[in-house]
């Protein structure tokens, strides 16, 4: 919804504002990002929180949609608003309407043309596993439990495999597109994928995928397949049959929602380079929100 200037008892007329907001939450309650008929989402939370402190409706946009039950530390979002209410006052009246699995981290004042969604040029999502022999109650939320032993090395040479630009149907989670024709390569299904950083702190092991775009379900199916690998039942020649074939029954597991977190929306090609470069190198200074990720759930555990 497009908020239109409004005219004051002055007669002054006000230009609509255009906000950013910067928004971290633990989706386990959540049926996702998208607003849904009689199911809490993320947006609705939003849009109910911010029309308090606005004084008026407000229609969110978010950067995509993250499925049910799967979290986020850097979604993006905007929203246009008469109020001349200050931003740092918004951010402390939002957070204050938010239940506490939501928070906005940032508000800021964008131009009219910014869109969360159209202007986002990429994303990075992390998938975090516990190699554990049990489930451990502080982070169950927030990892994905592998009792057996992973093989990095061959998840690394398996994630190789979907660098680059790919036709990803066979990574789609959506079940209904297990099926492609060999002749056909349709553009919805083709995406470009940045780097696939699978490394390890402590017990944790994460992958780390840039792109940008990726399709449903997309980077839950690749971590689902890595973990096959790293545990031996899959070799990584067979993450790339499975791309090449285009056919979802090739590729792994989807993994569970609880282990994923959309860590960052782009909006500058040259910062999302950098963030590759920096994840890839092991760069702990230059990823904050990665670091601050792992120490917490160290600290959780």
């Amino acid at each position: 919804m497009n908020v239109r200037g409004a005219t004051g008892l002055t007669g002054v007329t006000v230009q609509p504002r255009n906000l950013k907001l910067t928004i971290e939450y633990d989706g386990t309650g959540y049926c996702g990002w998208q607003l849904q008929k009689a199911r809490p989402s993320i947006q609705e939370t939003l849009q109910r929180a911010v029309a308090e402190v606005v004084d008026h409706p407000v229609v969110i946009f978010g950067s995509g949609r993250t499925d049910r039950g799967v979290h986020a530390l850097g979604q993006v979002a905007n929203f246009n608003t008469s109020s001349v209410i200050p931003c740092g006052n918004l951010l402390l009246g939002a957070n204050t309407h938010l239940p506490d699995d939501i928070r906005v981290r940032e508000v800021e004042e964008v131009p009219a043309e910014f869109h969360a969604r159209y202007s986002a040029w990429g994303k990075r999502y992390r998938y975090t596993i516990l190699r554990s022999p049990i489930e451990r109650v502080m982070v169950r939320r927030f990892c994905e439990v592998v009792r057996s032993p992973l093989d990095l090395d061959a998840m690394r040479s398996g994630a190789g495999c979907l660098v680059g630009l790919h036709d990803f149907r066979a990574f789609q989670g959506n079940a209904k597109h297990r099926r492609l024709d060999a002749e056909a390569v349709p553009p919805s299904t083709v995406r470009t994928v940045l780097a696939i950083v699978v490394k390890e702190s402590g017990p944790l092991v994460t992958i780390d995928a840039f792109g940008k775009g990726f399709l449903y379900g997309m980077v839950r199916t690749i971590a689902g397949t890595l973990i096959e690998v790293g545990t031996g039942r899959r070799s990584p020649g067979d993450v790339a049959a499975a791309l090449e074939s285009r056919d979802r029954r090739r590729a792994g597991f989807t993994a569970a929602a609880r282990g994923l977190h959309l860590m960052a929306v782009y909006y500058d090609p040259e910062k999302a380079l950098d963030a590759v470069r920096s994840v890839a190198q092991g760069a702990a200074p230059d990823d904050p929100a990665g670091q601050k990720q792992e120490q917490l759930l160290k600290v959780l555990m």
